[in-house]
């Protein structure tokens, strides 16, 4: 007779690993992330404030408050600061530079392909898919390769891991979150017992996730496993025909109810607001689906799913580390300002029933995992079609891709990098289908062809993002012209250096000073803190006596055509006025404008 499936101990899991699968990973991830690490200047908005932050923490001697020209900066929690802080001074710099923040992201993807892989591997293989265990070992690792090979090389993973945005950090630390839990959730399932060291894993990856990114880090890695606790026993009573008549017409009557809803809260304008109400009804209909199978005889196995599980210690691992940094925070800047920027982010993150954001979020899907996505569109269609027997621990990995898309689709305003952490589960999916392919098909000659093609994938992104885009882009950055700008021809002192109407953080990493953006005709600019308008400049300069430099369009804005040249309008406000001539091109306005730097003084 087969022996009985065990879930693997901590220290199995780590053993059994296949040394040759990780190197071959690793050689990936280098190839598509370390080639001109940083080779191309700050441009994206995200990357440049990180780094602008962890800087100023390190500046004020402070490693609990972030800030932004000296005011507290909340918007995320502190830990890729504090990644960034640590790589400096293990490289010997007192400060973070750009290579530190661009070494944090691609530290942050590699950690997370390997993650993922031992997370794939392990969950797979914690349930032969038949009585033969060791050609179920053999279907995980290859399940877990091709998920991880995708994930390495697919083009979420590979920018996210060349630009410094902090949602890349998620991806380990969920990676972690989902096998911790996965794998307690089969030691209940299976054996009826707690799982503590696996516990304490999924603890540490919710605990890392919480101080990335807040309680959005968290929700994907906690769906994944109350996902499996609940829709498990939920899809076992669906898939048996126990939904009776009445439980039929509450899901047809509750999804209409929800169509009717949406419909009522967010008017139809367009044909994508079409589909956008379609996909969001048909989220309805699933939700609807499982609540049926679970009040139709799951409700207390996954009731029991969960307490084995330990929800509460997994939600005490997601939000106790905030509150800690919260109340320290509330300790140097008091209670009632962290409270403001706690709604500020609520209000700023919670988007109900965005149309766009199911279409946004399918997008990325569709794309994120490379080679992933798409044998993950495949995998649908083979599961749908040929209904076939996989191994139980691909629940947690579903309900980690599935229910992620549901909840950033109706909670979250379509911002393609928050859905960031589920993108290993899509790999996933993909990898399942690609490992039934190999052992149905030709094993040797889909190995070669998927081989080149994630070979291929990772050589044009390492070239891509290393050499080719700041060779064609270099004007998306201020680099050049910063540099440019503070020549000594020019005579610039860094200190007395603002903008108008724009700013980006880039700006104070290249002049190596705050530059203070000031406003005039109200055109809104990215900046967390009130600006002062650029009048109040004008008895500034009578006082000190001296010129100042203000970075300025070249051109009107492309929503505002109208509007007359800033340089005129700083003329008819009284101020002296000379161009400076910056012989680097640096564009705004998602390079449709030109910056132009004037000198300013009261006459």
């Amino acid at each position: 007779m087969p022996e009985t499936p065990q879930t693997p101990t901590l220290k199995e899991a780590s053993r059994d690993g296949p040394r040759r699968d990780l190197l071959i990973l690793l050689a990936l991830c280098s190839v598509a992330l370390l080639p001109g690490l940083n080779g191309h200047g700050l441009t994206n908005w995200q990357e440049s404030v990180r780094l602008v932050a962890a800087r100023e923490m390190v500046a004020r001697h402070d490693m609990v408050v972030p800030t932004l020209h000296d005011q507290p900066y909340l918007a995320k929690p502190p830990l890729f600061y504090w990644v960034q802080i640590g790589l400096a001074r293990l490289t010997g710099h007192e400060s973070p530079e750009l290579l530190h923040l661009r070494l944090a992201v691609a530290i942050a993807a590699m950690l997370g392909v390997v993650f993922t892989y031992l997370c794939v591997r392990t969950l797979l293989r914690a349930a032969p898919e038949d009585d033969d265990p060791g050609a179920s070992n053999t279907f995980a690792q290859r399940a877990a390769f091709w998920s991880a090979a995708s994930l390495a090389t697919g083009p979420a993973l590979v920018r996210a891991g060349r630009i410094g945005e902090l949602d890349i950090w998620l991806i380990p630390f969920t990676a972690l979150a989902v096998l911790g839990g996965g794998i307690a959730w089969r030691a209940h399932s299976e054996r009826e017992r707690w799982a503590p060291g696996w516990l304490t894993l999924a603890c540490a990856g919710l605990a890392g996730a919480a101080l990335t990114k807040g309680p959005p880090g968290v929700l994907p890695a906690l769906l994944a496993t109350l996902g499996a606790c609940l829709g498990r026993p939920a899809w076992e009573r669906i898939r048996a025909f126990k939904i009776r008549s009445g439980h039929a017409a509450g899901i047809l009557f509750s999804t209409l109810v929800a169509g009717g809803l949406i419909l009522w809260f967010r008017p139809v304008e367009s044909v994508n607001d079409a589909i956008g109400v379609a996909l969001l009804t048909g989220f309805a209909f699933v939700l609807c689906l499982f609540l049926a199978g679970l009040f139709a005889g799951g409700f207390l196995r996954g009731l029991v799913a969960l307490w084995r599980v330990n929800l509460p210690l997994l939600l005490a691992a997601s939000f106790l580390p905030l509150w800690l940094w919260g109340r320290a925070v509330e300790q140097r800047i008091g209670t009632e300002r962290v409270r403001q920027y706690a709604a500020g982010e609520a209000a700023d993150n919670l988007n109900l029933l965005v149309l766009e954001a199911p279409l946004r979020n399918l997008e990325l899907y569709a794309y994120g995992a490379g080679l992933g996505s798409l044998t993950a569109i495949i995998a649908v269609i083979w599961f749908a079609k040929d209904r076939p027997k996989v191994p139980r621990g691909v629940w947690p990995l579903l309900c980690w891709a599935v229910l992620s898309l549901i909840a950033f689709s109706t909670l979250g305003k379509g911002v393609q990098r928050y859905l960031l952490p589920a993108i290993p589960a899509v790999a996933a999916v993909g990898g399942l289908w690609i490992a039934a392919a190999i052992r149905d098909l030709s094993p040797k000659a889909l190995s070669r062809a998927l081989a080149v093609v994630v070979a291929i994938a990772a050589v044009g992104q390492g070239w891509w993002y290393g050499y080719g885009r700041d060779d064609r882009y270099a004007h998306r950055s201020p680099r050049d012209f910063m540099a440019a700008l503070l020549r000594p021809e020019f005579e610039v002192d860094p200190e007395r250096i603002g903008s108008l109407d724009l700013w980006t953080p880039a700006f104070d990493y290249y002049a190596g000073a705050q530059v203070q953006p000031y406003i005039d005709e109200g055109v809104s600019i990215d900046y967390p803190h009130a600006q002062p308008r650029v009048e109040t400049l004008l008895p500034r300069l009578r006082a000190e006596g001296e010129p100042y430099v203000l970075l300025i369009r070249g051109d009107a804005p492309p929503d505002r055509p109208d509007l007359p040249l800033a340089e005129d309008r700083l003329v008819a406000m009284g101020f002296g006025v000379e161009l400076i001539p910056v012989d680097a091109d640096f564009r705004v306005d998602r390079r449709r404008t030109r910056l132009i730097a004037v000198r300013v003084w009261a006459p």
